[in-house]
């Protein structure tokens, strides 16, 4: 039970949210009103304990809080200002109160470096370690000298120890002994420690430590999963996780990915998969997949270019020693971003590696207009070694290449066979120095 006294409120409602609310409706969850000043939340669902929060619409700031099992609480605060003033009748809380209100003092840190980023500065991974030092261990010292006074047993002590371990760890990929012994500090069986945002940042930091290539990752994602029970809701949790993660464009070979883990897991799993509406989902997913294998024959497009003429994608592929293909809308805000990226890209791949890639460009949405095609094409100067045609209708291609979103690119090679699917600029390059190593041999 919750009971809120607020003074002067701003906002009419407060919604009380669990931190996994957006990903999975696990947790308790109520929209209170808070016109009176006063409001109640009586939850008789059964809960683990975990990290929850108060989200003020109106002013748009989000409070946290930690819950435990039968905790009754009654909180305070003004609607002006509900981080600055907010206290508790739990001493724990009040703690976490004065831990966030110490994170927001320190706030600036995270602003002046997206502002950094935004100018196109790169930073690795130790180069944010030192740009967010004195931030971390501010924090750092704040999480240990209260831990000395609280409950071990209790939740935000988990959670502090969590975030100091998570804190202490700098991922290097040329030190895997870190990353083990990093990964055994946690028990991811601890349904608490789902319940508190902690368990995906501690699988970020992990994999950060895995090259960006699927096989890496399956390595450490099949370490995680052997830790897991798979009753637990970590376990549907954690699949979902890695699976966005194995999907993600820049990761070589991600598609290839995708279908071994669904087939690991969910088509081959030791045990039963708990959620089997999902588990049905991924299953189409690999079946889609699979037509699509590395080394399968492409299929063979045959689509009409900017001046009427058919294209067949297979006559065109024999032109060059591979080829990529593109799907994108000209009016696609990634596309805008991605397409010419994908371009420069492969002039440099071109350079360094001395072969000829063409790029059959696919516009993907037929509806489109014909200056809004041919205008996109000119501001972006993609000419050398294009053709570029347009989906049209009464076609399966768009099935065919499980191409629904935009943009989409595939790489085949002079016999029209896949070499890699769904790949980005990123992964394009991290492929390359490989197939040519591959094709040399």
């Amino acid at each position: 039970m919750i009971r809120l006294k607020v003074a002067e409120p701003v906002d009419s409602i407060v919604y009380v949210r669990g931190v996994l609310f957006d990903d999975k409706n696990f947790i308790p969850k109520d929209t209170l009103h808070l016109k009176r000043g006063t409001a109640q939340f009586t939850s008789k669902t059964s809960i683990f304990g975990g990290i929850y929060y108060l989200y003020f619409p109106t002013i748009k700031q989000k409070v946290f809080f930690s819950l435990e099992k039968k905790d009754t609480m009654n909180i305070s605060f003004t609607g002006k200002d509900p981080l600055g003033t907010i206290q508790s009748n739990n001493k724990e809380n009040n703690i976490f109160f004065d831990y966030q209100r110490l994170e927001f003092s320190l706030s600036g840190v995270d602003s002046t470096f997206a502002r950094e980023k935004a100018t196109g500065k790169k930073f690795n991974l130790a180069q944010q370690e030192i740009f967010f030092r004195n931030k971390r261990d501010s924090l750092v010292a704040f999480r240990e000298s209260v831990l000395k006074k609280m409950k071990q047993a209790d939740v935000l002590a988990l959670y502090f120890r969590t975030l100091n371990d998570l804190d202490g760890y700098l991922p290097q990929r040329s030190r895997p002994d870190l990353r083990e012994a990093f990964i055994k500090k946690f028990d991811l069986n601890e349904p608490r420690l789902l319940f508190s945002n902690a368990l995906e940042k501690i699988y970020y930091e992990y994999l950060s430590a895995f090259p960006m290539i699927s096989d890496s990752l399956s390595k450490g994602i099949d370490t995680v999963m052997s830790k897991l029970i798979c009753t637990n809701k970590a376990y549907t949790y954690s699949f979902d996780y890695f699976l966005r993660i194995i999907k993600n464009r820049s990761v070589v070979n991600s598609t290839e990915g995708v279908t071994a883990l669904i087939e690991k897991y969910i088509k081959k799993g030791k045990c039963k998969y708990p959620d089997q509406i999902k588990a049905k989902e991924y299953l189409k997913l690999y079946e889609a997949n699979d037509k699509l294998n590395d080394k399968s024959l492409s299929v063979n497009m045959l689509l009409k270019d900017t001046t009427g003429k058919e294209i067949s994608l297979h006559e065109f592929a024999r032109l060059y020693d591979y080829t990529v293909i593109m799907f994108y809308d000209p009016n696609c805000v990634h596309c805008q971003v991605e397409v010419p990226a994908m371009d420069s890209t492969i002039k440099v791949l071109e350079k360094k590696f001395n072969v000829h890639i063409g790029k059959y460009a696919v516009c993907n949405e037929p509806s489109m207009k014909v200056s809004d095609w041919k205008k996109f094409i000119s501001d972006h100067q993609l000419s050398e070694n294009y053709t570029h045609v347009v989906l049209g209708s009464g076609n399966n291609y768009r099935t065919d290449y499980d191409a629904y979103s935009n943009p989409t690119f595939f790489l085949i090679n002079r016999g029209a066979n896949f070499v890699s699917r769904k790949i980005s600029p990123v992964s394009l390059s991290r492929l390359f120095p490989s197939l040519i190593l591959t094709a040399d041999k």
